[in-house]
């Protein structure tokens, strides 16, 4: 009696953990999972609408509404049903919603870089200006108040400017700047070094130490 008495304490104490890491990586409802973290390197914080700032960490769920937050050390990758987004440090990302086929996000500070895996469309919201694009790879550079960087690597992006209703369309090896309060620059030829960057600044692979599981 003693002797089962002891396995099923056992078994409890084994399970118990398991039993809380599976309660953790549960899905959320229906229609309410954005996407998850793939890979992170040192701090980022995962703040949900309904509750207070928490830690993330590789495989936590992000939601619409949710914002990530990364540190100047921190670097998040976010995998989305239609993409893959790389946040950089000093990074706020808020992930608005999914309408139709459309992604809707906002860069409040930092910089980010968008690949997708389908055709559909995304529109990243920022202070200066609203960025879209269907397909497209590109990057975002918003760490300056009152100014955007970006930069097309693969399709075609649109930048419109929130507040002076300017327009400018940017091609794979270009870039647009776009300033508060007057309509985007024409988009120029990226140079090999603002591409290199543009492609590898917000990936979490490419310092190290890095949790990262594929």
């Amino acid at each position: 009696m003693l002797r089962n008495t002891a396995l099923v304490a056992a078994i409890c104490v084994f399970l118990f953990p398991a039993a809380m890491l599976a309660e953790m990586k549960q899905p959320l409802p229906a229609g309410q999972q954005a996407g998850v973290i793939s890979a992170i390197l040192h701090n980022a914080m995962l703040q949900p609408t309904s509750s207070a700032d928490s830690k993330a960490d590789y495989g936590t769920l992000v939601a619409w509404s949710d914002a990530v937050r990364t540190d100047g050390n921190g670097r998040v990758r976010v995998t989305l049903a239609n993409a893959i987004l790389s946040i950089g440090s000093n990074s706020e990302v808020v992930f608005n919603d999914r309408q139709g086929e459309t992604t809707s996000l906002t860069l409040t500070y930092g910089q980010i870089r968008f690949r997708p895996t389908s055709t559909d469309k995304v529109e990243v919201r920022t202070p200066v200006a609203i960025v879209t694009g269907t397909g497209s790879d590109f990057a975002i550079d918003a760490s300056v108040p009152n100014q955007l960087r970006v930069i097309c690597l693969q399709g075609t992006v649109q930048v419109a400017n929130t507040d002076s209703g300017g327009t400018s369309e940017c091609d794979a090896g270009e870039m647009v700047v776009a300033k508060a309060g007057r309509a985007p620059y024409q988009a120029q030829v990226a140079d090999a070094t603002t591409l290199g960057i543009a492609r590898n600044i917000t990936d979490p692979e490419q310092q190290s130490p890095v949790q990262y599981f594929p």
